[in-house]
């Protein structure tokens, strides 16, 4: 594992198409798992306490993340949608059609 820099953050975020932006924002902000965001439901979101409930992380207990005002700001802008999910993508379909080739394109090894 590796973190990136913040160098390294801005110009993947720029790489980014715009709708993913948010996805990979709040990766960064969180440090949430990939299987924690994709599965992450807007019934876990608590804006009013500013908690988000992980269900079901890889040790299998349940936690809790405060909310940042960043993160707020970025969950209050992506608004709930029909899905349930706050991130509804395909997490297979966006690791390789969308991070990969961002990662490349902004030039992080």
């Amino acid at each position: 594992m590796r973190c990136l820099s913040e160098v390294e953050q801005e110009r993947l975020i720029d790489a980014l198409p715009e709708k993913y932006r948010a996805l990979v924002t709040f990766a960064v902000l969180t440090g949430l798992r990939r299987g924690e965001i994709f599965g992450l439901s807007w019934q876990d979101v608590d804006l009013p306490s500013a908690v988000i409930t992980i269900r079901n992380p890889k040790k299998g207990e349940t936690k809790r993340l405060p909310i940042s005002e960043a993160v707020r700001e970025l969950l209050v802008a992506q608004g709930e949608r029909k899905s349930g999910r706050v991130f509804p993508w395909d997490t297979h379909n966006f690791i390789n059609r969308v991070f990969i080739p961002s990662v490349r394109g902004a030039g992080i090894p």
